[in-house]
């Protein structure tokens, strides 16, 4: 009865004003709507648009993974064969002291021979051809 002595005796909802109300409501409330469900529309874009940059990223450091998977395994490579060209190094550097002592021990030797030769007053006959091919082997060695 209150209800109807405030609005001359209609119910409210029939009333102009409230229908006005109403719509105004619904207004606000449809435009809150759509506000809301672009933002989310947008948020969803700019969501997708970072996924698909992180999958861009994942596949450049997958990328580079491998290429560095690569370049480990080349330098690896690398590595053994500079160790294997310094051990063979190493042996012909080996090689060339013994064969140099060699010498030099033999040099040594045919100079006491030869002074020995000399002293007992015995010819020899100069083997310049052979100091040459020694010089020579001297030469590549050096």
């Amino acid at each position: 009865m209150n209800s109807q002595l405030l609005v001359g005796g209609r119910k409210v909802e029939d009333t102009p004003q409230f229908r006005t109300a109403l719509e105004q409501q619904q207004k606000i409330i449809r435009e809150q709507y759509e506000k809301k469900l672009s933002d989310l529309e947008k948020e969803r874009q700019i969501l997708e648009e970072d996924k698909a940059q992180v999958d861009k990223c994942k596949l450049l450091l997958i990328k580079q993974r491998d290429i560095m998977i690569a370049l480990t395994g080349r330098l690896n490579e690398r590595d053994e064969t500079i160790i294997q060209l310094q051990e063979e190094l190493d042996a012909y550097d080996r090689i060339h002291r013994e064969t140099e002592e060699a010498l030099e021990v033999k040099t040594e030797q045919v100079s006491k021979l030869e002074a020995i030769l000399k002293e007992k007053n015995i010819q020899i006959k100069p083997l310049n051809h052979m100091s040459t091919k020694a010089n020579e082997v001297k030469k590549k060695l050096f």
